[in-house]
């Protein structure tokens, strides 16, 4: 990957997240800073973006560094953190850039993803569903645990 690919990549930080490069020419770090009115807020959450040789071909390697409480997110040890989301296998489109991919992920911070294929973890999306009140007091446990 090129140095200006890189540097074109860090351009996209805004106000709702920020991407910075690695040793690896192939990882970038993203900070993600969810909304006021997210169950996440206050809470700074660490995604780790692999973009292999193939993209735009192959969607990127998504993995969240931050523990956290969500639907969207694999908590088996073997996968631990890791977004197995529609967008990035079965929808994902030559067309698709990294803003709307970063877009998308930055807003399952105010509503997960409830597709059956984007559920990686079972207790949190049952929770969400049907008991929505004790959803956000556990999410925001996680949050003040882990992501400050």
């Amino acid at each position: 990957m090129t140095k200006s690919v890189r540097e074109s990549l860090v351009e996209l930080s805004n106000n709702k997240y920020h991407i910075y490069p690695t040793d690896n020419v192939h990882v970038y770090h993203i900070y993600i800073y969810p909304t006021l009115k997210s169950m996440y807020r206050d809470g700074v959450f660490i995604i780790e973006m692999t973009i292999t040789d193939r993209f735009p071909l192959q969607a990127p390697r998504m993995r969240m560094i931050t523990n956290i409480f969500h639907p969207n997110v694999c908590i088996e040890p073997k996968h631990k953190g890791m977004l197995y989301l529609p967008i990035l296998y079965e929808n994902w489109r030559i067309p698709m850039d990294i803003r709307k991919l970063l877009d998308y992920i930055y807003s399952l911070f105010n509503k997960p993803d409830c597709d059956p294929l984007a559920i990686n973890n079972r207790e949190a999306y049952d929770l969400y569903l049907y008991y929505p009140e004790t959803f956000k007091i556990l999410a925001r446990k996680f949050t003040l645990k882990y992501a400050q």
